[in-house]
């Protein structure tokens, strides 16, 4: 016990806080931990992010807290601070509530079918309010711990897409991920994980080995797959050529009377964080990685527009070609055609899992598969092949080969380039690329990717903003 944090179920009832509460919450929580490779872990939410504000000097975090309901215990006339009321005041309320009808009401909005619930076990704490610290209130805890479930449910534990916003304290691990960090406005110590601080339920739980202990008993086993999505689909590997050069070009010569240079380039960088996630809603992606400069996203077969795979290469085209179009808006306003900002474009068909590659140690969703490294090396054979082009362009005075001369001018006066592998090629044909009048064939290349070579296709993007 201490001024700023008391459970008060082992107090007398003719014991009084010196301060009453403000609010009588009833908290049923839910506690699931499942099990990987990795160990048990507690499966934790993020229910509200802090209610300050942007006020400066405070730490602007919400808590981790498992899945939980709660129900506030309106007291119109008095505020009770003698334990005996309190505990009156919480018995009555229960009595009206149907526990049971309660914590099947949260399993059924988690998504678990036929879960096995177990009650845990009880305590009421009286502390400051997380989210409005100023105000000292009462909470109940109920506890239940959900002990099995059936396979269909596993998924929405697992989290794999990151939508529900889980993660995972890993249990046999506590002395290494959690943070000791003193609250000014809680004024007591917490516990923190993953840059946020625990909530006090679970703080007081875990204080006690036993407790840990049993929360390990009751694990439930998840599978690899339960943690990605095994997909089959297109792969993108976009990335701007000069982006840097062209933000120090901004800053160094773009002025106008009302703006700098500075303010110039970082609305630029903000703005083709825009353009990227434009081009990636209208095709329909959500799997992706955003890089800066770039991005490496995937389409999966299942949601592809169109079920003619030309009419889909089309539209990406199309849609790619608005994004380009943005980009050279940017570019008119450069004079030194040498600092303008180009791009390159890779793409590749075929298997991959995304999701949370690393299990109960995601704490972001991850490519994984030999597809995502093609089309992430694709792109960098393409740079390399601009780049020795464009070497063969500027160097004078020196015997070439005839392949070099073949290279000499493929992508001078081309900012945007394509590349497409085989294995995307190949489900099309050239013959149908040729139709897009976006599109200008360079040539074939030989791509090596560690011990294989891919064949891929080279195209030019010819990008009118007139």
């Amino acid at each position: 016990m201490t001024d700023n944090y008391t459970i008060i179920d082992s107090l007398p009832d003719d014991y009084q806080l010196q301060d009453a509460p403000m609010n009588f919450w009833l908290i049923i929580s839910l506690e699931v931990v499942v099990g990987d490779e990795n160990g048990p872990s507690l499966l934790l939410t993020y229910p509200s992010y802090n209610l300050n504000g942007h006020k400066p000097g405070l730490i602007n975090e919400g808590y981790w807290a498992p899945p939980f309901l709660a129900y506030n215990l309106i007291k119109k006339y008095s505020y009770p601070n003698r334990i005996g009321s309190i505990k009156e005041l919480y018995s009555n309320f229960e009595k009206k509530l149907n526990v049971d009808d309660a914590i099947g009401e949260l399993t059924y909005l988690m998504g678990l079918p036929d879960p096995a619930i177990k009650h845990a076990g009880s305590f009421t704490e009286v502390k400051r309010s997380p989210r409005t610290p100023e105000h000292v209130k009462c909470y109940k805890i109920i506890r239940y711990s959900c002990t099995n479930l059936g396979e269909k449910g596993k998924r929405n534990l697992a989290d794999p897409e990151f939508r529900k916003g889980h993660v995972f304290l890993p249990l046999e691990n506590l002395d290494n991920v959690l943070l000791e960090k003193y609250s000014d406005s809680h004024k007591r110590p917490e516990n923190w994980f993953l840059s946020k601080p625990l909530i006090s339920n679970v703080d007081a739980i875990l204080s006690s080995p036993q407790n840990i202990e049993s929360l390990k008993s009751k694990q439930i086993k998840l599978s690899d797959k339960d943690f990605v999505r095994e997909e089959r689909g297109i792969l993108f590997k976009m990335d701007l050529a000069g982006y840097g050069t062209a933000c120090k070009y901004a800053i160094e010569n773009m002025h106008t009377f009302e703006e700098k240079g500075e303010n110039i380039a970082t609305s630029f960088r903000k703005s083709i964080s825009v353009i990227f996630y434009e081009f990636l809603m209208q095709l329909g992606i959500m799997q992706v990685h955003l890089e800066g400069d770039g991005f490496i996203a995937a389409l999966p077969n299942q949601h592809c527009y169109h079920e003619d795979i030309f009419d889909t290469i089309s539209f990406i085209i199309k849609k790619y070609t608005e994004l380009l179009r943005n980009i050279e808006h940017f570019n008119k306003f450069i004079k030194d055609d040498s600092k303008k900002v180009g791009s390159r474009l890779a793409i590749h068909f075929g298997d991959y899992t995304f999701g949370r590659v690393a299990k109960t140690m995601s704490l972001a969703t991850d490519f994984d598969g030999a597809s995502i490294i093609e089309v992430a090396r694709l792109e960098g054979a393409l740079s390399s092949i601009i780049k020795g082009s464009n070497q063969n362009t500027k160097s004078s005075g020196s015997k070439k080969t005839k392949k070099q001369n073949n290279n000499i001018n493929l992508f001078h006066g081309c900012l945007h380039n394509l590349i497409i592998s085989e294995d995307f090629h190949s489900k099309f044909g050239n013959g149908d690329l040729a139709k897009m009048d976006t599109l200008k064939f360079i040539n074939q290349f030989k791509v090596k990717i560690k011990e294989s070579t891919l064949n891929a296709y080279i195209y030019n993007l010819m990008i009118d903003i007139a």
